[in-house]
């Protein structure tokens, strides 16, 4: 549902120019569902083990999230380079990769 409203927000304002709060609603609902999910785990994990190992559940999340990661960016660059996505700098690739943002400060 997350996902839906920030696709309908983007559908709205991009194909009729049309501005609404459905985007922040769902990056809102995003944020809340991943705090309970993550919550959850933690709390299970508290119960059967006795303790939480932080650096355990960092792992976890490194190993669930990067492979997507390096997919998606692996497909952008090849995008890139075969010039069928012109709007994207290389520098923009490389941020993403380091989880980072890619606003480029003018005049600093």
């Amino acid at each position: 549902m997350a996902i839906l409203l920030v696709i309908v927000e983007h559908t709205l304002y991009f194909r009729f120019g049309l501005h609404t709060d459905l985007g922040k609603l769902g990056v809102t609902l995003f944020f809340v569902l991943s705090g309970f999910l993550i919550t959850g785990l933690l709390d299970s994990e508290l119960r059967n083990t006795g303790d939480i190992s932080l650096s355990a559940f960092y792992t976890r999340r490194v190993l669930r999230l990067f492979p997507a990661l390096f997919v998606f960016l692996g497909v952008v660059c090849l995008l890139i380079q075969s010039r069928l996505v012109a709007d994207t700098p290389w520098y923009a690739v490389i941020a993403c990769f380091l989880y980072r943002s890619e606003e480029r400060r003018v005049g600093k």
